[in-house]
């Protein structure tokens, strides 16, 4: 077993995705090593809140057993496995072994709490068809919960990051303060400013362009650097502040700037919602677990007809898993 143990944090350690369940899996197998050699078989079994502190994203949540729940489940580390499950038996072939290891979990019932541990199953020959009886039997809940959640792959439920969850740099803090402002404040007059600025030298350069057909001279090399440079300039604009800004008045959400963020913060999104007094901008962040393979959802722009709406997409195969966006019920499904 410890074998395979470390072959499996081998394989762990080589994966490129910087995923929940990845974590998860790695501090599982580690945390089991240290323990395989006890007489009972048992003591290789965790619970929630002694995995959490074993790994750095679900550390924080190490004293509260829900919270570490929670965690868990939103990390879906069985769905990790189980997607990966053709290149990990390869893995452990190529490394002479005749079993792999599976995520198991025992039935919780009253104050029995559920365990998770490492369970080892004979692969099948190479060639051959996979064969049912050679993994691990499971009770009647977890091969319930294992059909519920293969019916359920097409569709994703997205969690909600509020604005006090979200990293802003000092930029970002002098815009948007803790990450809300409502739209009748002085952020949110700067904000319009911004806009009317952008608005106004956008009608610049047009005003500009009709006024240079009249000049009748040649054409010089400081004419084209200067139509070039407002050509650009009116672009650059447009596209990366005055269009986003727009399009939130209308769409009420849009992929926030990333100035305002600290770099390793994962992408958020500018929504407008309504506040006590009027309508507020918000920084926030929806986000999710891909049902497919436990890959992170992030929040992206279709394409063509699509351009102008938000779908979801796996990071791990973001042009494959794709799922669309509902911000009112969030919801989506999977777009084929």
């Amino acid at each position: 077993m410890t074998e395979l143990l470390e072959c499996l944090e081998r394989w762990l350690q080589a994966q490129q995705d910087d995923t929940n369940a990845r974590e998860i899996c790695q501090a599982l197998a580690s945390e089991s090593c240290k323990r395989v050699g006890s007489p009972d078989a048992r003591q290789a079994w965790f619970y929630v809140s002694e995995i959490a502190p074993a790994t750095d994203s679900g550390s924080a949540h190490s004293d509260d057993f829900n919270a570490a729940n929670r965690w868990f489940k939103r990390a879906e580390p069985e769905r990790y496995l189980d997607s990966r499950r053709v290149p990990l038996e390869a893995h452990f072939r190529t490394h002479g072994h005749a079993q792999a290891l599976a995520l198991r979990k025992t039935q919780s019932a009253g104050k029995h709490r559920t365990q998770w541990f490492y369970e080892a199953y004979d692969m099948p020959e190479i060639g051959e068809e996979p064969d049912a009886d050679r993994v691990p039997e499971m009770d009647g809940a977890q091969r319930s919960a294992s059909e519920i959640s293969a019916a359920t792959a097409s569709t994703l439920t997205y969690e909600k990051t509020e604005p006090d969850g979200i990293r802003l740099n000092w930029f970002g803090r002098l815009l948007a303060g803790s990450g809300e402002f409502r739209t009748l404040s002085w952020r949110g007059l700067v904000w319009a400013l911004f806009l009317i600025l952008g608005a106004t030298l956008l009608g610049a350069i047009a005003l500009l362009f009709w006024l240079m057909h009249g000049v009748n001279r040649p054409v010089t090399t400081g004419d084209l650097v200067l139509l070039i440079g407002l050509v650009a300039t009116g672009i650059v604009f447009w596209w990366f502040w005055v269009r986003p800004l727009v399009v939130l008045l209308y769409d009420r959400i849009v992929p926030a700037f990333e100035l305002l963020t600290e770099f390793r913060e994962d992408p958020c999104q500018l929504e407008l919602s309504k506040a006590t007094k009027g309508r507020a901008i918000r920084v926030v962040r929806y986000s999710g677990t891909c049902p497919i393979c436990a890959g992170r959802i992030e929040l992206e722009y279709g394409f063509g007809d699509q351009r102008r709406r938000l779908f979801g997409c796996c990071t791990e195969a973001p042009r494959e898993h794709v799922f669309t966006f509902d911000r009112v019920t969030l919801q989506g499904r999977r777009v084929n």
